[in-house]
């Protein structure tokens, strides 16, 4: 978590395909449940929504609702209903450049998001990578193919990360996704459409 004059902040990341402009401080009210679950596990770490505007969501998606969920149960840690995708940042003590985005599984329908995701990203640190917990879109669409939307949660992901490597200080050649389940599906989506965008800018 960052704090800007005793408040917890949220990054939000503004910019188009191409190239994010910059990034925008917003207070602890800008985080949805789930961010504020990943965080509690994350510990001191930075959340960036991956849609410009100010619900961070996009228009096109069918899903319309103003915040997401969280269950527990049998020590897996479930995040439901996911409009506003997000990435959580964690940075190694001992940076080496690379960087990993790390894409939880749930069939699409979920995200498991503490043994695929925080507890991978605390482990990749340890490592000297830089990683990037991406909370993409989930469940799937009915109106699309299943994995339609968390794709371009997916490509626009990487496209930010990379656009931005200087600012997180990482080496844009050492930059590669990780997913389990649904996410490896979606990470070899989203190397096989490389060049086709799953949404316009």
């Amino acid at each position: 978590m960052r704090v800007e004059g005793g408040v917890l902040a949220i990054l939000l990341l503004v910019g188009i395909v191409g190239g994010a402009q910059g990034a925008e401080l917003l207070p602890t009210w800008g985080l949805t449940t789930a961010d504020r679950a990943v965080l509690e596990l994350a510990g001191g770490c930075s959340v960036y929504r991956l849609w410009p505007g100010d619900a961070g969501t996009r228009a096109d998606d069918p899903l319309k609702l103003e915040d997401d969920e969280v269950t527990k149960r049998d020590g897996v840690l479930r995040l439901h209903n996911v409009t506003c995708p997000t990435m959580t940042l964690f940075r190694s003590k001992n940076p080496d450049g690379r960087c990993v985005l790390v894409y939880p599984g749930g069939a699409y329908n979920i995200l498991a998001a503490d043994h695929e995701g925080v507890q991978v990203a605390k482990w990749l640190n340890r490592q000297g990578i830089t990683v990037f917990l991406v909370k993409y879109r989930v469940p799937r669409r009915k109106e699309h193919t299943k994995h339609h939307v968390a794709l371009q949660d997916a490509q626009r992901s990487i496209r930010l990360v990379r656009s931005q490597a200087g600012t997180f200080g990482i080496d844009p050649d050492q930059i590669g996704p990780h997913g389990f389940s649904a996410g490896r599906h979606l990470k070899l989506s989203k190397h096989t459409s490389t060049g086709v965008p799953a949404h316009d800018p």
